[in-house]
């Protein structure tokens, strides 16, 4: 399989403080990468260092072959960020005005939407089931309602690599649910590749192919399976714990 993300030796410092040290992964194509860690592990900052958001400090990250750099300029990255709960929207766009910004950035002037543009933002609505949101002003929607418009805007390109910053925090657990259900069929059915970063320990390895476990350093990174037997991870986390992330055991013996 072709090498997809490459990420080697990177630092990152934000005013003199090291907040990523020496973290090297490789991920290839078809992959779902779950990345968990404590609060202020470097999640987020990772993540913006592979969309070229925030530049190394040290170190190399390649995306197709290419740098960050030249990747915006290219159509094969989709960026969902973080959204912070609580937050307001109450901007005047409607549904199909979001996703099909996903469209418009890419466009060189004139940028004008096309009929074929509104028929493949239909689409993507339409495997999100929010088609029939469409009209609607994104400041009306549910929290699960809204987190399909934000994903339907980052898919709406046709991206190979999907790049997604907690997109669980603020969903109920219904929601949450249906959200997973989406990634896995994003991921198996349509071969797209997943990095997500997530506070959501206690599910992700349900869907998840690789865990990359971050704590300002690389922790663990490889397959839930080799997450589970590894004895080094067992005395890094305990027993419990390990066995919790890897979905890999019978919780009732706990």
């Amino acid at each position: 399989m072709s090498r997809v993300v490459v990420v080697k030796d990177v630092d990152f410092r934000y005013n003199y403080e090291k907040i990523l040290s020496g973290v090297s992964f490789e991920i290839v194509s078809g992959d779902y990468l779950g990345i968990v860690g404590p609060n202020g592990s470097g999640k987020t900052t990772l993540l913006k260092l592979v969309v070229g958001s925030l530049k190394p400090t040290k170190g190399k990250i390649e995306i197709f072959g290419e740098s960050p750099e030249e990747m915006k300029k290219k159509e094969l990255i989709g960026y969902l960020p973080q959204v912070m709960p609580g937050k307001s929207f109450n901007f005047p766009a409607t549904v199909m005005e979001v996703v099909l910004m996903g469209l418009i950035s890419k466009k060189r002037f004139p940028k004008r939407i096309t009929k074929e543009d509104v028929e493949k933002a239909e689409r993507i609505m339409e495997m999100m089931k929010i088609l029939d949101l469409r009209r609607k002003f994104v400041g009306e929607l549910s929290g699960g309602e809204r987190q399909k418009v934000f994903l339907s805007r980052a898919l709406v390109h046709e991206p190979k690599l999907l790049i997604l910053d907690e997109p669980v925090a603020a969903l109920d657990p219904e929601s949450r649910e249906d959200f997973y259900r989406i990634m896995e069929r994003l991921n198996r059915d349509m071969g797209i590749t997943i990095m997500m970063a997530t506070h959501d320990t206690g599910e992700i390895g349900n869907y998840a192919t690789k865990l990359l476990y971050l704590d300002r350093r690389v922790v663990f990174f490889g397959s839930f399976d080799s997450f589970c037997q590894s004895e080094e991870m067992t005395r890094y986390f305990g027993e419990y714990s390990q066995h919790i992330i890897c979905h890999r055991h019978d919780r009732k013996k706990w």
